[in-house]
């Protein structure tokens, strides 16, 4: 880089005793302007003699309000920032560090971390979330460097800073209860919702996930259901959050982009357990995904090629023929079911028994079986009103008792006022007691509609026994 020489600078003292400095033929009424002007120019030389002479401070700001070290950064001055960092004060290192990184300057933000001041002080800077710190900064007291980063994606300062143990501090919820949060609200809850608003921005960044967690899948599934349920109580900001949730959804599909085989895709699939535990069950993570209702991750491509090999497993060669013969293929392993049931039961790992657990064939079994159910109601429905056209009364049945039933209800005085009561009410000198006998023995549809209910509440039984009732009642199709 070509730098001016510093005999462009020329000092002339005008009779009212006003100093006036001419650099290249501009002219400066204040030796600050000048310094600006060779800040903003990257004229590091000249910078670097106004303040050895001690003409000028390193902190000053121009008309704009920005700083000479402002100015250095946004220009992407680099030497005119090693020159700078030297004597500006500590605490504006802070305000130096987050507009590079705002600007995505990555050689002025590896200056500045690796700055022995930087080094010394980032631990001892006023605290990040306090009301009263650099109300003269450019960014709001709740922006550390690594929200910022990490909002932005520099994947060179977030990798720098996590090395270093820096990490954004997961906010409490909007109703959480807690001493702090309830003095947080109760001075400003709209600086409150705020600040929680830009933690959550940084947590979400692609790059903080897959730097930060070992299982960055399960953390996106996670914080974008815990965003999602933010955007319904934090209502000022809910598209913000859903923003950032739809984010986190197309990160995930995004990854699955990246497979590069079928054994990486299984392992995606299929892993289960806390992130540092090698837990894996056949479409664990698949389900999880099903749960949180991450459809992107859910419909990607890749995903839907390993449920269609799942869903014709054993059975593959139906989907090289043709609807019709698909069809009776269903039809006669719906009718022989009962048989290839028995035939899991005594042998389960048979190949003719292990087709009780195709889930191609299971989900044809389980419709057939409802419409099976609604058969044998209807069925039953049917010979029941059969049955109520031949329904015998207790006269019928048996006098004796219809007799003795009679003079109990003459021997009862309520009863019997009641029936002379309805006598005179009507004018009805007949009044009918009789009693209609329901058929008592269950027909052959009644007995097998029975059957089908207490199977269908052992499967339920033993689908909460193995999933849990939280889960169990999680799915939408329950």
């Amino acid at each position: 880089m070509a730098h001016p020489r510093r005999q462009g600078l020329h000092l002339n003292k005008s009779e009212s005793v006003s100093n006036s400095y001419t650099y290249y033929n501009k002219t400066f009424d204040d030796i600050t302007d000048l310094f600006l002007f060779a800040c903003s120019h990257g004229d590091y030389i000249l910078a670097y003699d106004l303040l050895q002479r001690g003409d000028v401070k390193a902190d000053v700001s121009d008309k704009m309000g920005k700083s000479a070290l402002h100015l250095v950064i946004e220009n992407k001055h680099f030497e005119v920032v090693k020159v700078l960092l030297n004597t500006i004060p500590y605490e504006q290192f802070r305000d130096a560090l987050l507009l590079a990184i705002y600007l995505g300057h990555t050689n002025i933000i590896d200056f500045i971390l690796n700055h022995q001041t930087y080094r010394t002080f980032s631990g001892k800077f006023l605290g990040p979330t306090d009301p009263q710190a650099y109300d003269d900064s450019q960014f709001s007291s709740d922006i550390t460097p690594i929200i910022l980063a990490a909002q932005y994606n520099r994947l060179s300062t977030v990798h720098y800073l996590l090395n270093h143990g820096e990490r954004i501090q997961k906010p409490h919820l909007s109703m959480c209860s807690c001493n702090e949060c309830v003095e947080s609200a109760a001075s400003d809850s709209f600086r409150q919702a705020q600040v929680r608003l830009s933690a959550y921005k940084g947590l979400s960044s692609e790059v903080y996930i897959a730097l930060a967690y070992r299982d960055p899948i399960l953390q996106a599934f996670e914080l974008s259901h815990e965003l999602r349920t933010s955007a319904k109580t934090e209502h000022y900001f809910s598209e913000e959050y859903k923003k950032l949730a739809n984010q986190l959804s197309l990160f995930v599909a995004r990854l699955l982009d990246n497979v590069r085989g079928h054994e990486e895709l299984e392992i995606i699939l299929n892993k289960t357990g806390l992130p540092h535990e090698e837990k894996y069950e056949t479409l664990a993570r698949f389900g999880l995904a099903v749960q949180y209702r991450e459809k992107p991750f859910v419909s990607h491509s890749n995903c839907q090629q390993k449920l269609n090999e799942i869903w014709y497993e054993n059975i593959s060669f139906l989907t090289n023929v043709d609807a019709f013969k698909r069809a009776m293929f269903y039809v006669g392993y719906i009718i022989c079911f009962p048989f290839i049931a028995l035939a899991h039961y005594i042998l389960p790992k048979s190949k003719i028994g292990s087709l009780c657990q195709q889930p191609n064939l299971k989900f044809k079994v389980y419709i057939a079986s409802y419409f099976i159910f609604i058969a044998l109601i209807i069925t039953s429905s049917y010979f029941s009103i059969i049955d109520l056209a031949t329904t015998k009364f207790l006269s019928d049945y048996n006098p004796t008792i219809y007799k003795n039933y009679i003079r109990l209800i003459f021997k009862n005085d309520d009863l019997r006022n009641d029936l002379i009561n309805y006598i005179n009410t009507t004018n009805d000198t007949v009044v009918n007691c009789d009693i209609s006998l329901r058929f008592i023995k269950p027909n052959v549809f009644q007995i097998a509609i029975f059957i089908w209910i207490i199977g269908f509440t052992w499967n339920k039984f033993n689908q909460i026994a193995s999933l849990g009732i939280r889960v169990y009642l999680k799915v939408p199709s329950k």
